[in-house]
């Protein structure tokens, strides 16, 4: 739910310390208005992970399979939890992929709606070091990716999405990716608007470059050496 304010009437003693509040005016108090945050609806966060998770499929289908086919990548039914599904929380429509002979992108996307997962100090990361916040949603991707590009989606309460995709994850050769991901970058992070996602280029020769580069095996090490 959203954040929600309150109008009160608070007494206050020399030092300024509330004394005594009441709902209803009174001449000895002063009127001041409190902020506050309600639990959401039975239901409400998930149905908001479930519109992240479809809006993420949206935009990244239009920049692999072009801006006419919004519709080749869907929502991983059961919020990634489909057994036959390679990409997380995203997944190619399996009737489309057959009517035009399509194959999975190697990606892994990973979905995350927190409330204040953008508030925290990114400026502090190093190439090391990531907040602890991150730290658990880092791991699981990479050990889930199976040699796929991690895709970490995150977006906060009244935020627009944006792609977390970390340096460890990219070949050597960070020339030519660090000349498409000109964006934001906190140490070992590149962060990018989800909407911006098509100034990479052409998202199918991104992932062939990628492939070409030897990223699957590179992050097959990182995943066996941690």
């Amino acid at each position: 739910m959203p954040d929600k304010v309150q109008t009160i009437w608070a007494q206050f003693d020399k030092k300024g310390r509330i004394i005594d509040i009441s709902l209803s005016q009174r001449t000895s108090c002063r009127k001041i208005k409190v902020r506050y945050h309600t639990a959401n609806k039975r239901g409400m966060g998930r149905s908001k992970g479930n519109s992240h998770e479809r809006e993420t499929a949206r935009i990244l289908s239009r920049w692999i399979f072009g801006k006419e086919n919004p519709k080749h990548l869907k929502r991983t039914p059961l919020s990634g939890g489909w057994s036959s599904s390679k990409m997380g929380d995203v997944c190619i429509d399996p009737e489309i992929a057959r009517q035009h002979n399509l194959k999975d992108p190697p990606m892994y996307v990973e979905c995350r709606n927190y409330k204040d997962v953008l508030q925290y100090n990114v400026l502090s990361w190093t190439v090391w070091r990531s907040p602890k916040i991150y730290c658990k949603w880092i791991k699981e991707v990479e050990t889930k990716c199976d040699g796929r590009l991690p895709l970490l989606v995150i977006k906060g309460k009244g935020t627009h999405a944006w792609i977390m995709i970390l340096r460890r994850w990219l070949p050597s050769n960070l020339l030519w990716y660090a000349a498409r991901l000109n964006t934001k970058r906190y140490g070992a992070v590149y962060m990018l608007p989800l909407t911006r996602v098509r100034s990479l280029g052409d998202g199918r020769e991104f992932f062939e470059r990628w492939v070409r580069d030897g990223g699957p095996a590179q992050l097959r090490r990182l995943v066996k050496g941690s």
